[in-house]
């Protein structure tokens, strides 16, 4: 009977263990991104909205979104809803989409992240990945 408990308690520490590890990749995957959308600079919110959560595959974009609040709350109330599919092992890839949206963006988002805009000198992406770390 006691080896039966002690298994039983192993398991239950494992399960624990696995839903919290997702739980966290979660929590800190949202967070990633609404700190990159809350760098990027705004004119239109397209950029902003744009910072997408993929499972295991990069995500693709191509809907007209904008997201022109200084929190970037809705984009990362985004990518919160996509990663409550998350599940133990799996990989979060996150990337900026707005480049998807048209033939004619010629790599707008890098242009933003190397500081092409006055309201951000020093992107959004690469800093926070340092920071981050």
């Amino acid at each position: 009977m006691a080896l039966q408990n002690l298994n039983q308690f192993i398991e239950l520490i494992r399960d624990n263990a696995v839903k919290n590890t997702i739980e966290l990749q979660r929590q800190v995957s949202v967070d990633y991104v609404q700190i990159i959308a809350r760098d990027t600079p705004v004119d239109t919110g397209r950029a902003t909205a744009n910072w997408i959560a993929g499972i295991n595959k990069p995500p693709r974009g191509g809907k007209q979104i904008f997201d022109k609040s200084s929190t970037a709350k809705r984009t990362a109330t985004k990518a919160r809803e996509v990663l409550q599919r998350l599940k133990f092992g799996d990989e979060v890839i996150i990337r900026n989409a707005v480049d998807d949206e048209s033939e004619d963006s010629s790599g707008y988002i890098i242009k933003l992240e190397e500081g092409a805009s006055p309201q951000n000198r020093t992107g959004m992406f690469r800093k926070n990945v340092a920071r981050y770390k």
